[in-house]
C-alpha cells in the first residue's frame, strides 16, 4: 500500500462524518489542522457533501476512517497511479463512483427480485445485465485458452477504479473498449453534429486516455483499442465518426500506441465479444450477403457490404473465397424495404430470403458445424423464424441489436467457438442464442 499525503490549504478540521464541523459536538470525533499541516493517509475516495473518505497511516484517537471537506485539502503522492486515480475523483467529468450513461450504478443483477445483488459490482469487462454484453461475454471468456489478457470497458474502470487495479494487476496484458454515442436520429435534432453529442465525445475519449494512463503506469502491455461508434441515423453521421477517428489516432500517438489503430465501426455492444476474439489468431471467413446495398438504418445508414469490411478486421478475421475457415450468411433487407421496421407479409422480402436460404438447408453435419447465420434484417430480434435452419449444430447464430452489434457479436462468437473446439459449448450458445433473439425478441 502507498504513503500519501494529506495537505491542509487553509484551516480545516477532520471528521467522523461529513456534517459541517460545527454541528460535531463531541471532541473525539474531529480533530484540526492548520493550514500546511500534513498527514499520511493510505487510502482515500469520494464521499457525500464534496468529501474525501480517508484511510489515514496512523489512526487518531484508534480510528483510521475519517473525512475531509475536498476544497480544504490536497492529496499528493509519488505513486504515479495515484496520481491519475485523483486526476479520476477530482475531473469536471465526474465519473468516480457515479452512475455511467450505459449502465447506471454498474452493480449486478439483483438475484428473485431482491434487493440483495449477485455480486457488489459487475466485472471491468460486463456493460449491462443483458445477455450480449453479460453472460455472453463471461461464456467467451472461460472458452479462451489464453488466460493473460485483461478485458476493460474503459467507463466501468474509470467508475470503481480501486476496485478493479488489484484483479487487473493479475494480468500480463488488456484489451480496452470504448464506445463513442451516436448521433442519433435525423429529428428531433436536425444538427449535423450537435453538441450534447460533442461533450459525451469529449468525455468518452477522457475515459480511454484515463484508462490508459492507469495500465501504462502500471507497465501493462495494452494489445488492442476496440471502438465503434452507436446509433446513428443522420447522414452527417459518417463526418462524425471520421472526426473521431481522426482525434482516436491523435490519442493513440500520443501514447505510443499508433501500432493499435483500426477502424471505429458502427456498433457499441458487441466491442467486448470482438476484442475478446482480437486475441486468437487470424481466421479466414466466406462472406455471403442477401442484399448487399440496402441501408443499414442504425449504422451510419451505410450499406451492409461496407458495414461488413470494416467488422471484419476488427474481430480478426479476413475474408476468402477459398482456403476458408468456416462460412457466414447475413439475411439483409430487399431493396427498397422498409429500413427500420417489420412489414408484414412482405412477399419480395420473403422471396430473396427463401432464395438465400436454399443453399444451406441440405448442408451436411460437418458443413454446418463451420456455418454462421446471423440475420440482420432488423434491429433486437430476428424477422421471423425463417433464418433458423431445423439443425441444432451451426457453429453460430445471431439476430440481436442493430447491424453492427449482430454482425460483431455473432463473428466473434464464432471464432471463439472456432478455436475453442467445444461442441458442448457450440450447440449450447447456438440454441441460446435463437431462444432469446429468435423467440424472445423477434418482431414477427
Amino acid at each position: 500500500m502507498t504513503t500519501q499525503k494529506l495537505k491542509a490549504l487553509v484551516n480545516t478540521v477532520i471528521k467522523q462524518s461529513t456534517l459541517d464541523s460545527s454541528q460535531i459536538t463531541d471532541l473525539t470525533q474531529k480533530f484540526s489542522l492548520t493550514a500546511g499541516d500534513k498527514i499520511e493517509i493510505n487510502d482515500y475516495k469520494s464521499a457525500d457533501n464534496n468529501h474525501w473518505e480517508l484511510e489515514l497511516t496512523t489512526p487518531v484517537n484508534e480510528i483510521a476512517k475519517w473525512f475531509a471537506y475536498i476544497p480544504h485539502v490536497e492529496i499528493k503522492s509519488n505513486d504515479p497511479v495515484a496520481k491519475i486515480l485523483q486526476d479520476i475523483k477530482l475531473s469536471q467529468f465526474k465519473v468516480y463512483h457515479r452512475p455511467t450513461e450505459q449502465d447506471g450504478d454498474g452493480v449486478g443483477i439483483p438475484p428473485n427480485g431482491q434487493d440483495n445483488r449477485s455480486e457488489r459490482i459487475c466485472p471491468v469487462y460486463v456493460l449491462s445485465p443483458r445477455r450480449q454484453t453479460d453472460s455472453l461475454v463471461r461464456q467467451m471468456i472461460t472458452l479462451l485458452r489464453v488466460k493473460d489478457t485483461a478485458f476493460i470497458i474503459a467507463e466501468r474502470l474509470l467508475q470503481y477504479p480501486e476496485d478493479y487495479l488489484p484483479t487487473i494487476s493479475q494480468f500480463e496484458k488488456a484489451v480496452i473498449v470504448q464506445s463513442f454515442v451516436g448521433v442519433g436520429p435525423p429529428q428531433p435534432d436536425a444538427t449535423p453534429y450537435p453538441d450534447w453529442a460533442k461533450e459525451r465525445h469529449d468525455k468518452e475519449l477522457w475515459r480511454l486516455e484515463q484508462s490508459i494512463r492507469l495500465l501504462q503506469s502500471m507497465n501493462r502491455k495494452i494489445s488492442a483499442v476496440v471502438c465503434a461508434m452507436g446509433d446513428s441515423q443522420k447522414h452527417s453521421s459518417k463526418d462524425v465518426r471520421k472526426t473521431m477517428q481522426t482525434r482516436l489516432y491523435n490519442l493513440l500517438d500520443k501514447y505510443n500506441l499508433s501500432a493499435l489503430k483500426q477502424p471505429i465501426t458502427w456498433g457499441a455492444d458487441e466491442l467486448v465479444a470482438m476484442g475478446i476474439a482480437q486475441t486468437l489468431p487470424k481466421t479466414k471467413v466466406r462472406v455471403c450477403i442477401s442484399n448487399k446495398e440496402t441501408e443499414m438504418w442504425y449504422d451510419g445508414r451505410r450499406p451492409p457490404e461496407e458495414l461488413v469490411t470494416e467488422k471484419l478486421p476488427a474481430v480478426g478475421v479476413e475474408e476468402s473465397e477459398t482456403d476458408w475457415d468456416f462460412e457466414v450468411a447475413i439475411l439483409t433487407r430487399r431493396q427498397n424495404g422498409s429500413i427500420n421496421d417489420y412489414q408484414k407479409d412482405d412477399r419480395e422480402q420473403a422471396k430473396l430470403d427463401e432464395h438465400f436460404l436454399a443453399q444451406y438447408k441440405n448442408y451436411s453435419s460437418e458443413q454446418r458445424a463451420k456455418l454462421v447465420i446471423i440475420d440482420g434484417r432488423l434491429f433486437n430480434g430476428a424477422w421471423n423464424a425463417t433464418s433458423v435452419l431445423p439443425y441444432d449444430d451451426l457453429l453460430a447464430f445471431g439476430s440481436w441489436g442493430t447491424f453492427g452489434n449482430c454482425v460483431g457479436s455473432t463473428l466473434a462468437v464464432a471464432k471463439i467457438l472456432f478455436y475453442a473446439k467445444n461442441p458442448a459449448a457450440q450447440r449450447q450458445l447456438y440454441l441460446e442464442a435463437i431462444a432469446h433473439d429468435v423467440f424472445a425478441n423477434a418482431y414477427k
